[in-house]
């Protein structure tokens, strides 16, 4: 009802504008963390007002008003740390497509995908056929760009409103299309100690808000942080260091749509990596369930510095779960220290 209800709340002139270019916009969800949309700098964010109880409503605008974009972030109020899934995108968005086709120009309107990294989604567009050809009266709008994203926890539920064609739309889906949630860092409770931790018989423990499961890595003497968000908000990373080798080690876990197997984790990781630093020495593997890899890293900012490299992801329940251990100016003999760390990497399940 809510995606529906959106199509016809703003007004504006039509008109064509050029755009600044986008940039990561934050919107803050009470109790879910905050989701990320890339978006040009130049348009106005504001929100609808509606029942406090309600899901929010972002509105945003360029400087123009040639357009309005609407976007409700919606859960499940009865288990809030859940992933979304594609199919609660697509009944949300098939509702909106039957709702649409009975004002409708067109005789068919077809539901698209909208698919991205972490993100499973539908759209469809239409054209009011009593505005067709005809000036838009103050809010109204002859067209609309309408669907919903399963991004992480949320079903991000999504209305363009315009009155003509333009690079407006191909910018707002890519936009959709890229978008990410980043869940609360810490669920009541699992705050943790200030500081470092060294690590005796406990193991390094990382777990995603919302899964059953955590995973563990024996890393007997290392300094271990709480856990915390990722780079950019992703996932939930888990850091320690042993200060008597210098080895460090780092447990990620990261919602990854699209995904189904750990060696397209890997993949995906080893094209970020190789983006970052030349590697030599590369050799991949698998070792059951698990895809491995390792390489060295010969320099940095200009500087030798011959770091060993090993890696270790597995696939679970949506998400990338990658081990990584480094170290620098390494021996013949480090590299098996690492491969006995690796060894220990395993998934608890939570009861």
């Amino acid at each position: 009802m809510l995606l529906t209800a959106l199509a016809g709340c703003a007004t504006v002139p039509s008109g064509p504008a050029s755009r600044p270019l986008p940039a990561e916009r934050r919107f803050e969800i009470a109790g879910q963390g905050d989701l990320f949309v890339r978006l040009p700098a130049g348009w106005t964010e504001s929100q609808v007002e509606q029942d406090p109880a309600s899901p929010p409503t972002f509105q945003l605008e360029p400087g123009d008003g040639a357009f309005v974009l609407l976007l409700t972030p919606l859960w499940d109020p009865d288990d809030p740390e859940a992933p979304a899934q594609p199919e609660q995108a697509g009944a949300l968005a098939e509702f909106a497509r039957r709702e649409m086709a009975a004002q409708a120009l067109e005789a068919e309107i077809p539901l698209e995908d909208l698919v991205g990294e972490g993100v499973r989604g539908y759209w469809f567009q239409a054209t009011d056929r009593t505005l067709a050809g005809k000036p838009s009266p103050p809010g109204e709008w002859r067209h609309v760009v309408q669907g919903a994203i399963a991004v992480g926890r949320l079903v991000v539920a999504f209305t363009l409103l315009d009155d003509e064609d333009g690079p407006h739309r191909r910018l707002v889906l890519d936009a959709l299309r890229a978008a990410r949630h980043a869940p609360p860092p810490y669920e009541e409770g699992d705050e943790g100690d200030e500081g470092a931790q060294v690590l005796a018989d406990e193991p390094l423990s990382v777990r995603l808000p919302g899964r059953s499961w955590s995973v563990l890595l024996d890393l007997p003497g290392f300094a271990a942080q709480p856990p915390r968000p990722g780079d950019e908000g992703r996932g939930v990373l888990g850091l320690a260091a042993d200060t008597r080798t210098n080895a460090v080690a780092s447990v990620l876990i990261v919602e990854m749509g699209g995904v189904r197997q750990a060696s397209a984790c890997r993949e995906h990781d080893l094209a970020r990596i190789r983006a970052a630093a030349a590697i030599r020495e590369l050799r991949i593997w698998e070792v059951g369930e698990v895809a491995r890899a390792r390489y060295v890293v010969p320099e940095m900012d200009g500087q030798a510095v011959k770091q060993l490299n090993v890696h270790a992801w597995r696939y679970r329940d949506g998400a990338c779960v990658a081990v990584h251990l480094s170290l620098m100016d390494h021996g013949p003999e480090d590299e098996g220290l690492l491969e006995r760390i690796v060894a220990t990497f395993r998934v608890a399940e939570s009861f």
